[in-house]
């Protein structure tokens, strides 16, 4: 009897190890583990979405009370100054007009402008050709005033004013003018006038 249990276990073993063989998947599952709890949402998606780093600064300029906004604007790069065509416009407004009212100086800086924006290279394509323009104003590359003096500093700052657009117009349009004590020649008497300033008179 017992040798008949012996063999009838032997024989149990022996068919589940062939069953084993043929369904190793039936067999493993039962050993694979049970998968994570896993929640019905993302805990990440309660969390405030990052903003590149733009949007960031953007917001923080938004934040800013509008003082410190004015202040930050003031504080972004300017465009570079074109130094020869200020030096150029500053040795006119010396020469020319230096003792005049400071709206005199500003009117011939002006001019120079208006020259230049007149078109069809007329008088010159850059401040400094306008400048240099034979039978107008003078030769700028040998006039060299002194660059410590009040009247220097007060022309390259009505030239940097009048280059920058800050300033009103003062004489409209001008682009000739003359000394008043020079009288009125033939050639002024065929323009248009604009304004007396001081010394000078101004004609479109």
């Amino acid at each position: 009897m017992t040798a008949i249990r012996r063999s009838l276990i032997l024989s149990a073993a022996g068919a589940f190890a062939m069953l084993a063989a043929l369904f190793p998947a039936s067999v493993n599952a039962a050993t694979e583990q049970t998968p994570a709890f896993t929640l019905p949402y993302e805990l990440a998606s309660f969390a405030p979405p990052v903003a590149d780093p733009i949007q960031r600064a953007q917001a923080a300029t938004a934040a800013l009370p509008d003082d410190d906004a004015d202040d930050a604007k003031s504080e972004a790069p300017t465009a570079a100054v074109d130094q020869a065509a200020l030096n150029c416009m500053a040795k006119v407004v010396h020469h020319e007009s230096r003792g005049q009212p400071r709206r005199g100086q500003i009117a011939v800086a002006q001019t120079l402008l208006n020259r230049l924006k007149s078109g069809n290279g007329r008088f010159g394509a850059s401040i400094c050709e306008v400048a240099n323009q034979r039978g107008q104003f003078f030769n700028t590359t040998v006039y060299h005033p002194r660059e410590d003096s009040d009247d220097w500093k007060t022309a390259v700052d009505v030239a940097r004013e009048a280059m920058a657009g800050n300033a009103e117009p003062a004489a409209p349009g001008a682009i000739f003018f003359r000394a008043a004590y020079a009288g009125n020649n033939g050639f002024f008497r065929t323009r248009q006038h604009v304004a007396t300033i001081g010394g000078q008179v101004f004609y479109r």
